[in-house]
């Protein structure tokens, strides 16, 4: 069972908290740049630990907390009528640098070879380029078929761009 698995579950136990900011009228920015912070904050202790490895227990807490940002930032932005395209870019692009950070944290504090590190931040931003990628050509494929604008001209920019590759 994946992490994706379960996703819907922890999105409905989350909802009474999602429910309680939408109220207020919470910006999913907050989630987003709070996921980021929780992320450097558990890279600085993954780091710090090669001298003291009581900071290692910060690092489940605040790395789990940052998973739920991740979550709550797309449930409020859905709610308060905010999800665009743009703020999908901007939630792919702090999700990968909070990876970039731990791993790059993991690659230097010594609990794995640096090399490994370095390919497992590789894999993962490999992954989400081809993630973004296929949407980008399903939307440049609509375009061209269909002739409609579903995405910013930005996106055909891209995936012309690939098809010359």
């Amino acid at each position: 069972m994946g992490i994706y698995t379960t996703k819907s579950k922890w999105q409905k136990a989350l909802q009474p908290i999602v429910d309680f900011c939408v109220l207020r009228r919470v910006h999913p920015n907050v989630f987003t740049y709070g996921a980021l912070i929780l992320s450097l904050i558990a890279a600085l202790a993954l780091y710090l630990a090669m001298t003291n490895r009581n900071w290692l227990w910060i690092v489940p807490p605040f790395v789990l907390t940052r998973l739920l940002l991740n979550l709550m930032d797309g449930q409020v932005a859905r709610a308060l009528h905010l999800a665009d395209d743009w703020g999908e870019v901007k939630n792919e692009f702090g999700d990968r640098v909070a990876d970039a950070m731990i791993f790059a944290a993991i690659g230097l504090s010594g609990y794995a070879k640096p090399t490994l590190a370095l390919i497992a931040l590789t894999l993962i931003l490999l992954v989400s380029y081809l993630g973004i990628l296929g949407k980008a050509l399903l939307q440049f494929l609509a375009f061209i078929l269909h002739g409609q604008e579903v995405l910013p001209a930005i996106t055909i920019i891209l995936s012309l761009q690939v098809l010359q590759l």
